[in-house]
């Protein structure tokens, strides 16, 4: 069965990710297989802010993985015409996935 997952962020994006990380842990969910390999599908198909993952979620998830053990790979394949390199660069995604 699917879950979903809200957490308050009025403590800021960091700490709400955690918490969401903290309570997966609890539950015993296996997050990372033995690879350590976690790939994450963004959307990032255009430069407009509805249209692309935020950027300081992405991080925030990123860091929560890697604190776990795990190796993050990021993709994206825009299809709106857009090249997927020149979006992240604008929207903010390709410094996070430095």
């Amino acid at each position: 069965m699917t879950k979903v997952f809200v957490s308050d962020t009025s403590s800021g994006i960091d700490s709400a990710v955690k918490d969401i990380f903290e309570w997966l842990q609890k539950e015993e969910i296996q997050l990372i297989k033995s690879s350590k390999d976690v790939y994450i599908k963004v959307n990032g198909i255009d430069f407009k802010k509805h249209c692309y993952t935020s950027p300081e979620v992405l991080e925030a998830v990123i860091k929560q993985l890697q604190m776990l053990g795990a190796t993050v790979h990021v993709m994206e394949n825009s299809t709106q015409s857009n090249m997927t390199r020149v979006v992240f660069a604008i929207n903010g995604m390709k410094d996070v996935c430095k």
